[in-house]
Protein backbone atom coordinates (compact mmCIF):
# COMPACT_ATOMS: atom_id res chain seq x y z
CA UNK A 1 0.00 0.00 0.00
CA UNK A 2 1.84 3.17 -0.94
CA UNK A 3 3.15 5.69 2.05
CA UNK A 4 2.79 2.79 4.50
CA UNK A 5 5.86 2.00 4.95
CA UNK A 6 6.76 5.75 5.78
CA UNK A 7 4.19 5.86 8.01
CA UNK A 8 5.66 2.72 10.05
CA UNK A 9 8.30 5.07 9.87
CA UNK A 10 7.07 8.43 11.31
CA UNK A 11 5.42 6.09 14.00
CA UNK A 12 8.37 4.59 15.10
CA UNK A 13 7.42 0.70 13.91
CA UNK A 14 10.23 -1.85 13.17
CA UNK A 15 8.71 -4.45 10.27
CA UNK A 16 10.17 -7.38 9.40
CA UNK A 17 8.69 -9.41 6.41
CA UNK A 18 9.71 -13.06 5.42
CA UNK A 19 8.20 -16.50 4.72
CA UNK A 20 7.72 -19.44 7.12
CA UNK A 21 8.59 -22.82 5.85
CA UNK A 22 5.78 -25.43 7.79
CA UNK A 23 6.32 -28.82 8.78
CA UNK A 24 4.09 -29.90 5.66
CA UNK A 25 6.77 -27.95 2.96
CA UNK A 26 4.38 -25.08 2.80
CA UNK A 27 6.16 -21.48 2.58
CA UNK A 28 4.05 -19.15 4.23
CA UNK A 29 4.61 -15.72 4.32
CA UNK A 30 5.04 -13.61 7.65
CA UNK A 31 5.34 -10.45 8.71
CA UNK A 32 5.90 -8.70 12.09
CA UNK A 33 5.61 -5.39 13.39
CA UNK A 34 7.10 -4.06 16.53
CA UNK A 35 6.92 -0.57 18.18
CA UNK A 36 10.95 0.54 18.04
CA UNK A 37 11.25 2.84 21.44
CA UNK A 38 9.45 0.80 23.54
CA UNK A 39 9.30 -1.90 24.84
CA UNK A 40 5.57 -4.05 24.19
CA UNK A 41 2.68 -4.61 26.29
CA UNK A 42 1.63 -7.44 24.67
CA UNK A 43 2.44 -9.76 21.35
CA UNK A 44 -0.86 -9.73 18.75
CA UNK A 45 -1.28 -12.62 16.36
CA UNK A 46 -3.41 -11.87 13.37
CA UNK A 47 -5.30 -13.87 11.34
CA UNK A 48 -7.33 -13.04 8.41
CA UNK A 49 -10.38 -13.21 7.02
CA UNK A 50 -11.59 -15.64 3.62
CA UNK A 51 -10.01 -13.80 0.23
CA UNK A 52 -8.02 -11.65 2.15
CA UNK A 53 -3.84 -11.12 3.78
CA UNK A 54 -1.48 -9.23 5.70
CA UNK A 55 -0.19 -6.87 3.34
CA UNK A 56 -2.95 -4.46 2.43
CA UNK A 57 -5.48 -3.42 4.87
CA UNK A 58 -3.88 -5.47 7.49
CA UNK A 59 -0.85 -3.08 7.76
CA UNK A 60 -3.39 -0.30 9.32
CA UNK A 61 -5.20 -2.92 11.82
CA UNK A 62 -1.42 -3.61 12.27
CA UNK A 63 -0.67 0.12 12.87
CA UNK A 64 -3.57 0.51 15.09
CA UNK A 65 -2.01 -2.18 17.79
CA UNK A 66 1.49 -1.08 17.29
CA UNK A 67 0.31 2.49 17.98
CA UNK A 68 -1.35 0.85 21.21
CA UNK A 69 2.15 -0.45 22.70
CA UNK A 70 1.70 -4.45 21.29
CA UNK A 71 4.21 -6.12 18.89
CA UNK A 72 1.98 -7.94 15.98
CA UNK A 73 2.44 -10.91 13.91
CA UNK A 74 0.48 -12.41 11.03
CA UNK A 75 0.57 -14.75 8.29
CA UNK A 76 -0.93 -15.37 5.01
CA UNK A 77 -3.16 -19.08 4.70
CA UNK A 78 -1.83 -21.39 2.35
CA UNK A 79 -3.54 -20.17 -1.06
CA UNK A 80 -3.93 -16.65 0.13
CA UNK A 81 -2.01 -13.55 -0.75
CA UNK A 82 1.60 -13.93 -0.80
CA UNK A 83 2.06 -17.93 0.40
CA UNK A 84 2.31 -21.03 -1.31
CA UNK A 85 -1.08 -22.66 -2.95
CA UNK A 86 -3.47 -22.36 -5.47
CA UNK A 87 -4.86 -19.21 -5.18
CA UNK A 88 -8.34 -19.82 -2.83
CA UNK A 89 -8.03 -22.88 -2.64
CA UNK A 90 -8.27 -24.50 0.91
CA UNK A 91 -8.05 -28.38 0.34
CA UNK A 92 -8.06 -28.71 4.11
CA UNK A 93 -9.29 -25.99 7.30
CA UNK A 94 -6.99 -28.22 9.95
CA UNK A 95 -4.14 -27.58 7.98
CA UNK A 96 -4.40 -23.92 8.19
CA UNK A 97 -4.55 -23.97 12.06
CA UNK A 98 -1.48 -26.12 12.60
CA UNK A 99 0.00 -23.96 10.32
CA UNK A 100 -0.62 -20.61 12.58
CA UNK A 101 0.16 -22.96 15.99
CA UNK A 102 3.38 -23.40 14.15
CA UNK A 103 4.26 -20.03 13.48
CA UNK A 104 2.90 -18.34 16.07
CA UNK A 105 4.85 -20.94 18.38
CA UNK A 106 8.24 -20.06 16.94
CA UNK A 107 7.29 -16.02 17.17
CA UNK A 108 6.10 -16.64 20.82
CA UNK A 109 9.62 -17.82 21.84
CA UNK A 110 11.58 -15.41 20.21
CA UNK A 111 14.04 -13.29 23.18
CA UNK A 112 11.81 -10.20 22.57
CA UNK A 113 8.18 -11.80 22.78
CA UNK A 114 8.49 -14.42 25.21
CA UNK A 115 7.62 -12.90 28.18
CA UNK A 116 4.48 -10.94 26.97
CA UNK A 117 0.78 -12.30 27.11
CA UNK A 118 -0.17 -13.28 23.38
CA UNK A 119 -3.59 -12.37 22.18
CA UNK A 120 -4.76 -13.88 19.23
CA UNK A 121 -6.78 -11.46 16.17
CA UNK A 122 -9.17 -13.27 13.84
CA UNK A 123 -11.56 -12.03 11.55
CA UNK A 124 -14.34 -13.70 9.76
CA UNK A 125 -12.37 -16.86 8.62
CA UNK A 126 -9.82 -16.03 10.83
CA UNK A 127 -12.19 -16.19 13.65
CA UNK A 128 -13.15 -19.75 13.37
CA UNK A 129 -9.10 -20.17 13.07
CA UNK A 130 -8.61 -18.02 16.29
CA UNK A 131 -11.42 -20.15 18.13
CA UNK A 132 -9.65 -23.92 16.69
CA UNK A 133 -6.76 -22.74 18.22
CA UNK A 134 -7.89 -21.96 21.54
CA UNK A 135 -9.28 -25.52 21.74
CA UNK A 136 -6.52 -26.75 20.72
CA UNK A 137 -4.41 -25.40 23.02
CA UNK A 138 -6.52 -24.47 26.34
CA UNK A 139 -4.47 -21.87 28.62
CA UNK A 140 -2.03 -20.95 26.11
CA UNK A 141 -3.84 -17.87 25.13
CA UNK A 142 -4.64 -14.34 26.83
CA UNK A 143 -7.50 -13.71 25.06
CA UNK A 144 -8.65 -13.53 21.75
CA UNK A 145 -10.56 -10.99 19.77
CA UNK A 146 -13.24 -12.00 17.20
CA UNK A 147 -14.29 -9.85 14.16
CA UNK A 148 -17.69 -11.06 12.65
CA UNK A 149 -16.29 -14.88 13.24
CA UNK A 150 -17.43 -17.29 10.81
CA UNK A 151 -19.19 -19.72 13.39
CA UNK A 152 -21.68 -20.27 10.55
CA UNK A 153 -22.22 -19.09 6.81
CA UNK A 154 -25.39 -17.06 6.26
CA UNK A 155 -27.97 -19.10 4.27
CA UNK A 156 -27.72 -16.55 1.55
CA UNK A 157 -23.66 -17.41 0.87
CA UNK A 158 -24.72 -21.33 1.00
CA UNK A 159 -25.40 -23.23 -2.67
CA UNK A 160 -28.91 -24.68 -3.17
CA UNK A 161 -29.58 -27.79 -1.34
CA UNK A 162 -29.41 -29.74 -4.90
CA UNK A 163 -25.79 -27.97 -5.53
CA UNK A 164 -24.65 -28.98 -1.97
CA UNK A 165 -25.55 -32.45 -3.01
CA UNK A 166 -23.95 -32.57 -6.38
CA UNK A 167 -20.41 -30.91 -4.87
CA UNK A 168 -20.20 -33.84 -2.34
CA UNK A 169 -19.97 -36.06 -5.43
CA UNK A 170 -17.92 -33.88 -7.59
CA UNK A 171 -15.86 -32.44 -4.86
CA UNK A 172 -13.54 -35.77 -5.24
CA UNK A 173 -12.85 -34.89 -8.97
CA UNK A 174 -12.80 -31.30 -9.20
CA UNK A 175 -11.89 -30.30 -5.92
CA UNK A 176 -10.60 -26.44 -6.94
CA UNK A 177 -13.48 -25.87 -9.64
CA UNK A 178 -14.35 -22.17 -8.61
CA UNK A 179 -17.96 -22.82 -8.58
CA UNK A 180 -19.34 -21.82 -5.49
CA UNK A 181 -22.18 -18.72 -5.88
CA UNK A 182 -21.31 -16.18 -3.66
CA UNK A 183 -22.78 -12.54 -3.90
CA UNK A 184 -19.71 -9.77 -4.18
CA UNK A 185 -18.10 -10.41 -0.63
CA UNK A 186 -16.24 -6.83 -1.14
CA UNK A 187 -19.10 -4.88 -1.46
CA UNK A 188 -21.28 -6.71 1.10
CA UNK A 189 -18.48 -5.75 3.69
CA UNK A 190 -17.11 -2.38 3.28
CA UNK A 191 -19.72 0.31 4.53
CA UNK A 192 -17.66 3.44 3.79
CA UNK A 193 -17.23 3.76 -0.19
CA UNK A 194 -13.79 4.95 0.20
CA UNK A 195 -12.54 1.74 2.05
CA UNK A 196 -14.40 -0.81 -0.32
CA UNK A 197 -12.66 1.19 -3.48
CA UNK A 198 -9.28 0.56 -1.63
CA UNK A 199 -10.10 -2.80 -0.41
CA UNK A 200 -10.69 -3.93 -4.40
CA UNK A 201 -7.17 -2.48 -5.30
CA UNK A 202 -5.37 -5.07 -3.45
CA UNK A 203 -3.08 -6.98 -5.51
CA UNK A 204 -3.71 -10.10 -3.81
CA UNK A 205 -6.84 -10.11 -2.49
CA UNK A 206 -8.94 -13.51 -3.92
CA UNK A 207 -12.19 -12.05 -5.34
CA UNK A 208 -13.15 -15.41 -7.53
CA UNK A 209 -16.54 -17.69 -6.29
CA UNK A 210 -14.84 -19.97 -3.55
CA UNK A 211 -13.41 -23.20 -5.13
CA UNK A 212 -15.34 -26.43 -4.79
CA UNK A 213 -13.79 -27.71 -1.74
CA UNK A 214 -12.89 -24.67 -0.08
CA UNK A 215 -16.74 -24.09 0.03
CA UNK A 216 -17.00 -27.24 1.99
CA UNK A 217 -14.09 -26.78 4.25
CA UNK A 218 -15.85 -23.89 5.43
CA UNK A 219 -19.00 -24.74 5.66
CA UNK A 220 -17.76 -28.07 7.42
CA UNK A 221 -15.67 -25.96 10.10
CA UNK A 222 -18.81 -23.88 11.19
CA UNK A 223 -20.91 -26.85 11.59
CA UNK A 224 -18.08 -28.39 13.62
CA UNK A 225 -17.74 -24.91 15.91
CA UNK A 226 -21.05 -24.94 16.36
CA UNK A 227 -21.35 -28.02 18.11
CA UNK A 228 -18.26 -26.66 20.29
CA UNK A 229 -19.31 -23.43 21.51
CA UNK A 230 -19.73 -24.55 25.29
CA UNK A 231 -15.88 -25.95 24.82
CA UNK A 232 -14.69 -22.58 24.54
CA UNK A 233 -12.76 -21.55 27.60
CA UNK A 234 -10.59 -18.79 26.35
CA UNK A 235 -11.08 -15.25 27.40
CA UNK A 236 -12.96 -12.95 24.33
CA UNK A 237 -13.67 -10.18 23.04
CA UNK A 238 -16.22 -11.01 20.25
CA UNK A 239 -17.60 -7.74 17.68
CA UNK A 240 -20.63 -7.97 15.28
CA UNK A 241 -21.88 -5.36 13.31
CA UNK A 242 -25.88 -5.24 12.72
CA UNK A 243 -25.71 -5.36 8.95
CA UNK A 244 -23.54 -8.21 8.62
CA UNK A 245 -24.87 -10.15 5.99
CA UNK A 246 -21.64 -12.45 5.62
CA UNK A 247 -21.44 -14.17 9.09
CA UNK A 248 -24.26 -14.89 11.37
CA UNK A 249 -25.02 -11.76 14.81
CA UNK A 250 -27.04 -14.55 15.99
CA UNK A 251 -24.56 -17.08 16.19
CA UNK A 252 -21.89 -14.48 17.77
CA UNK A 253 -24.28 -13.96 20.37
CA UNK A 254 -24.43 -17.62 20.67
CA UNK A 255 -21.20 -17.95 21.38
CA UNK A 256 -21.16 -15.09 24.10
CA UNK A 257 -24.46 -16.94 25.90
CA UNK A 258 -22.57 -20.50 25.64
CA UNK A 259 -18.91 -20.47 25.68
CA UNK A 260 -17.56 -21.83 28.92
CA UNK A 261 -15.48 -18.83 28.99
CA UNK A 262 -15.76 -16.91 32.12
CA UNK A 263 -14.03 -13.83 31.10
CA UNK A 264 -16.05 -13.21 27.50
CA UNK A 265 -17.64 -9.58 26.27
CA UNK A 266 -19.31 -8.67 23.16
CA UNK A 267 -20.36 -5.70 21.44
CA UNK A 268 -22.74 -4.76 18.71
CA UNK A 269 -22.08 -2.27 16.18
CA UNK A 270 -25.21 -0.69 15.31
CA UNK A 271 -25.41 -0.33 11.23
CA UNK A 272 -21.75 -2.28 11.23
CA UNK A 273 -21.04 -4.44 8.24
CA UNK A 274 -18.70 -7.25 7.70
CA UNK A 275 -14.95 -5.66 7.78
CA UNK A 276 -15.28 -3.81 11.27
CA UNK A 277 -12.00 -1.93 11.55
CA UNK A 278 -10.94 -2.13 7.75
CA UNK A 279 -14.69 -0.90 6.42
CA UNK A 280 -16.69 1.12 8.28
CA UNK A 281 -16.94 4.98 8.69
CA UNK A 282 -13.79 6.93 10.54
CA UNK A 283 -16.04 7.32 13.67
CA UNK A 284 -17.04 4.51 14.05
CA UNK A 285 -13.78 2.12 13.28
CA UNK A 286 -12.33 4.38 16.18
CA UNK A 287 -15.31 3.47 18.23
CA UNK A 288 -13.93 0.07 17.28
CA UNK A 289 -10.68 0.60 18.09
CA UNK A 290 -10.68 2.17 21.23
CA UNK A 291 -13.14 -1.03 22.77
CA UNK A 292 -10.33 -3.76 20.96
CA UNK A 293 -7.95 -1.57 22.96
CA UNK A 294 -9.20 -1.14 25.95
CA UNK A 295 -10.05 -4.89 26.27
CA UNK A 296 -6.60 -6.04 25.97
CA UNK A 297 -4.56 -3.29 27.89
CA UNK A 298 -6.91 -4.25 30.92
CA UNK A 299 -5.61 -8.20 30.74
CA UNK A 300 -2.45 -7.45 29.70
CA UNK A 301 -2.11 -4.81 32.70
CA UNK A 302 -3.31 -7.82 34.95
CA UNK A 303 -0.90 -9.93 33.10
CA UNK A 304 2.02 -7.74 34.21
CA UNK A 305 1.19 -7.68 37.83
CA UNK A 306 -0.01 -10.94 38.46
CA UNK A 307 3.13 -12.91 36.67
CA UNK A 308 1.39 -15.56 34.48
CA UNK A 309 -1.25 -16.18 31.97
CA UNK A 310 -3.35 -17.99 34.80
CA UNK A 311 -4.39 -14.43 36.05
CA UNK A 312 -6.59 -13.81 32.59
CA UNK A 313 -8.24 -16.90 32.48
CA UNK A 314 -11.17 -15.60 35.20
CA UNK A 315 -12.79 -12.04 35.12
CA UNK A 316 -12.85 -11.65 38.35
CA UNK A 317 -9.62 -12.66 38.81
CA UNK A 318 -8.27 -9.50 36.47
CA UNK A 319 -10.32 -7.20 38.43
CA UNK A 320 -8.71 -8.26 41.72
CA UNK A 321 -5.20 -8.18 40.20
CA UNK A 322 -6.12 -4.63 38.65
CA UNK A 323 -7.37 -3.41 42.10
CA UNK A 324 -4.35 -4.41 43.93
CA UNK A 325 -1.86 -3.43 41.68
Amino acid sequence: MEGIEELFKERLVDTTEGHFTCSRGVKLFTRTWTPSKQKPKALVCILHGFGSNISWLAQKTALLFTDAGYAVAGLDAQGFGRSDGLDGYIPDFDHLVSDAREYFGTVRKLDRFQELPAFLYGESMGGASALLLSLDEPGEWAGAILSAPMVKILDKYRPPWIVEQLGLLLVHVIPTWPIVPVRNRVDNSFRDPAKCELAKKDPYIYVKKPRLKTGQELLRVTLHLQQRLQEITIPFLVLHGTADTVTDIEVSQALYEQAASSDKTIKIYPDGYHALLQGEPEEQRQRIADDIVTWIDKRAHAYTHAGGKAALQDAELVDRVLEDA
